[in-house]
Parts: C-alpha cells; structure tokens; sequence
C-alpha cells in the first residue's frame, strides 16, 4: 500500500473562513476556492496544483493522511459532491494532527514538527496567501505557495512515517469515526 500525504490551499479571508463558518459553511461560501492540493507519497512521487487536475485515482486503495484531515478529507469529500473531482476508494485516511496529540505532542504542524523534529517551519506564506485569489497572485508569489503546500505534505508524511507505529487502531478508528461524527452533524 502506497501511504499518500494531501494538503490542500484554500482561499480565505476575515469573512470567509473555517473558523467563522466550520467545514462545509466555509466550502460552501461564495468565495471559497480551494485552487491547489499537493500530494506526496512514500514512493517518491510528488505533485502540486489545481485539484482538478490531479489524478484522483492514484489514492484507489491506498492509505491517505492529512495533516487536520477533518478539514482535507472534508473538503476531499465534499468536492466529489460538487463534482470539482473525481472520487476514488481510498483504503483509509488518517489524520496525523489526531496522532501527534494521542502520543501528548503538539498538534498545530508547524509546533509537532518543532518538537519531533527540531525543525522550525515557517508559516509566513500562509498568512501571506489571505485574501488573495490564486489568480492574482504574482508568479513568484505562486512559486512560493507551491513550495510551501509541497513541504507541509512533506512533513505529514514524515511524522506518519516516525510515529505511526505508537498510534494503535482503536485510536485510528476513534480519530475516522469522530471525522465521519462531525461531518454528518447532529440528529
């Protein structure tokens, strides 16, 4: 099984944001755009762009992570609905934020990678990236978050890769399900 990491970028603003407006209120605002997914796999491969340009059924039957994958598979999922891509079966998804805060680490990215690995990330491009619309940006602007979706995806598959083997499958299955709880909402 081949283990892919995904992150995807998204426009947002003040007014249009996850946290204003939770998951599918924020995708379903007038000026929501998620314009680019990277993709990064333990085999080597890496991709980075429009996401409906990406080859969806590479994920068939493999395993996925995101870090804070109930925002990634949420909009993964919800994209099908809007017919933006196309679905595939992935075997799994997990969530690399939920394992680093079961094993008592971090859970912001930039803050596990620091305490695992001693690495200080910058997050300056992303703050940079509000407010503006991916067709507006500047090239070099353009190359800069392309370089900056590639390496948080780098570094999700990283922390999977060093600490997956600590996370047991009832905690995997607890951080699926929670995921599924919170995108069906309640009764």
């Amino acid at each position: 099984m081949i283990t892919y990491a995904v992150d995807f970028e998204s426009y947002y603003d003040k007014e249009c944001s996850v946290s204003v407006y939770g998951p599918r209120g924020y995708f379903a605002h007038p000026k929501f755009d998620a314009y680019m997914v990277s993709v990064v796999a333990d085999d080597g491969y890496e991709w980075c762009g429009d996401p409906a340009k990406f080859d969806w059924s590479k994920l068939a039957g493999q395993r996925v992570l995101s870090h804070n994958a109930s925002f990634d598979e949420s909009l993964y999922l919800y994209g099908i609905e809007q017919g933006w891509w196309a679905s595939a079966d992935y075997a799994e998804w997990h969530c690399t934020a939920d394992l680093t805060a079961f094993l008592g680490k971090p859970r912001a990215l930039k803050n596990a990678v620091k305490d695992i690995f001693k690495v200080e990330l910058s997050k300056e491009t992303r703050d940079n990236m509000k407010g503006l619309d991916w067709d507006l940006m500047d090239p070099e602007f353009k190359a800069e978050v392309t370089a900056y979706a590639l390496d948080d995806s780098r570094w999700c598959l990283k922390l999977w890769q060093e600490l997956e083997s600590q996370w047991p499958e009832y905690e995997r299955y607890y951080s699926a399900h929670t995921r599924k709880i919170c995108r069906r909402g309640l009764p």
